[in-house]
Parts: C-alpha cells; structure tokens; sequence
C-alpha cells in the first residue's frame, strides 16, 4: 500500500472513531466545552474593567487539543498582556487528568498554575501545599483568580 492509501486510510479509521464515540465520551466532551466556554466568559468579566483602563489588554483565541479518547478538538484561550509585555496564557490541556475532569494551565515564562475542574461549572485553583507532600485546592472565583495572576506575574 502507498504511503498516500495508509494515510488515507488512517483518517477514514479515525474519522469512524469519532463518528462513534460512546454516548458518555461524548457527553463528557460536551459538558467539558461547555464549562470551558463558562470559564472563558467569567475570566472575561473579571479582566474587562482592567482592559478599559488600560492595565493590561488580552486576546481570545482557540487551540487543538489531542487526546486518546476525544480525538483533536478545538479549544478557547486567552492571552493576557501585561504592562512592560510579560504574558500569561490560559490553555486547556484536557479532561483525562488525575483527580479531576480537566485541567487548564495557566503559564507565564517558567511559571505554571493550574485550574482544576472536579465537576459541572466546579472549577478550583490546584497547588502543592507548601511542603510538596500534597495538594491544595481553592474554589476559583474572582478574587481567587486575581491572586493567581499576582502569583503568577510576580
């Protein structure tokens, strides 16, 4: 078989795949977006007051989330500029994780925080405690999302 015909044939294989998902894959992958898009809307609220000031500016954007069971699929982020051009992304890196139902990475240069999803819109702000035996969680909200960024920025 030509190296065409294999490739050909490995997308109409993974096209049937995700043709057939089972219903709790899919609907998993549902509610996974749907909290995204949530999440997405309640950071857009919380930074858009700062953005009419002209604190900081962001950017919505999409990317390509790969995994084995969902396939590749789009996915929202953001991009928050900072005064002096330092960054933070905000980007979901998938709902198969430990311990949880999703996981957003939210990054700046080395620095890396993690948004956990345990359930339906229950998103929390995951970290070692300070001993690095175990791991913290704090419901995010509005305020727990500002000290993340101050954590994260400075």
């Amino acid at each position: 078989m030509s190296g065409k015909k294999q490739f050909v044939e490995l997308l109409r294989r993974r096209k049937a795949e995700q043709e057939n998902l089972p219903e709790e894959v899919a609907k998993r992958k549902r509610e996974w977006l749907l909290d995204l898009a949530a999440l997405m809307c309640s950071i857009d609220g919380w930074l858009s007051a700062l953005k009419k000031k002209r604190l900081l500016d962001y950017e919505a954007s999409t990317s390509t989330v790969s995994e084995e069971n969902l396939g590749d699929y789009e996915v929202p982020t953001l991009k928050i500029v900072a005064p002096g051009g330092k960054t933070v992304s905000i980007t979901p890196a998938g709902t198969y994780v430990v311990h949880a139902l999703g996981r957003v990475d939210v990054v700046s240069g080395p620095h890396r925080e993690t948004i956990a999803r345990f359930g339906p819109g229950d998103w929390h702000v995951v970290k070692p405690d300070p001993e690095g035996k175990s791991w913290m969680s704090r419901p995010l909200d509005e305020d727990e999302f500002f000290r993340l960024l101050t954590d994260i920025l400075e």
